[in-house]
């Protein structure tokens, strides 16, 4: 099955608003939501639309929205979305709210 990372970080970005929507109550108010991303940022941030905020920056995330590539950190927290097709993770969301990690990037990219 051909698949695009794009295609996968698209879908993951739809199911990160459905989670927020979902958990609202629970979610920071008044303020737009920070996603650390490591990966197509200007799709990321289209995909997410207004209500947040995309960035390199880890400091203060709330989310991580990260391709399956070497390239990008593996975190050590909450995957509350994994997009896998074909037993192949092509990209994963995590919530990072306070919790820090040094970089979106893997250590020596």
């Amino acid at each position: 099955m051909l698949d695009y990372w794009g295609l996968a970080f698209k879908q993951a970005a739809a199911e990160l608003d459905e989670y927020v929507e979902e958990h609202r109550r629970s979610m920071p108010q008044g303020r737009k939501y920070r996603v650390a991303v490591c990966g197509p940022h200007r799709a990321a941030a289209a995909e997410l639309g207004p209500r947040y905020e995309t960035t390199y920056d880890t400091v203060g995330a709330d989310f991580a929205l990260m391709l399956d590539e070497f390239y990008c950190a593996k975190i050590a927290a909450p995957v509350i979305v994994k997009i896998e097709r074909d037993e192949v993770v092509y990209a994963r969301v995590y919530d990072v709210r306070g919790r820090s990690f040094p970089s979106v990037f893997a250590a020596g990219q």
